[in-house]
């Protein structure tokens, strides 16, 4: 099994994501500076929060076997084996187009769900029907890379998918 952790651009691009996320408290700080008790508490909560994104930038990687694909990101781990993936397609994902694996979330197995999963059921019940496990932040080019030459070993038929509609 070979893990693929983030490339360096996706690592910069969640850290802003973070920061941005801590933008609007950093405004409620602003407002209400001259009480010191809020303005620890909402430091706190920043730094909560950003810890939060630097954990996920450390912890996000998609793991390639040749039973599947393991994605793993921070409070979900969803496995999927190959003949259940459904094709190669885009995805949006913090406003930047990327290419993505679909699965059907019926064939989906979720491995872990976060701490809160024995009182709620698991998250993609009854919200959606795919799923997309990204694959360009994995990889600079990732179909020329060692991800895509594992993918396209193990799951071929995703590639004869789309010669076959290039083709048409």
């Amino acid at each position: 099994m070979q893990n693929f952790y983030l490339i360096l651009r996706y690592k910069i691009l969640y850290l802003l994501v973070g920061m941005l996320s801590s933008l609007p408290l950093l405004v409620a700080m602003y407002w209400i500076w001259r009480v010191p008790v809020f303005n620890v508490f909402l430091f706190i909560i920043i730094l909560i929060v950003e810890i939060r994104f630097v954990y996920w930038i450390r912890k996000e990687n998609i793991s390639i076997s040749d039973m599947g694909i393991v994605y793993d990101t921070p409070g979900l781990v969803l496995e999927v084996k190959w003949e259940d993936i459904q094709n190669i397609s885009h995805c949006w994902r913090f406003l930047i187009r990327q290419e993505c694996l679909v699965v059907d979330q019926s064939h989906a197995k979720i491995k872990r769900w976060a701490v809160y999963a024995n009182s709620y059921p698991h998250p993609l019940k009854n919200y959606i029907q795919s799923i997309a496990i990204p694959l360009s932040c994995f990889s600079e080019n990732w179909r020329d890379s060692e991800l895509g030459q594992q993918i396209k070993q193990y799951a071929p038929h995703l590639f004869e998918e789309e010669k076959s509609a290039q083709s048409a």
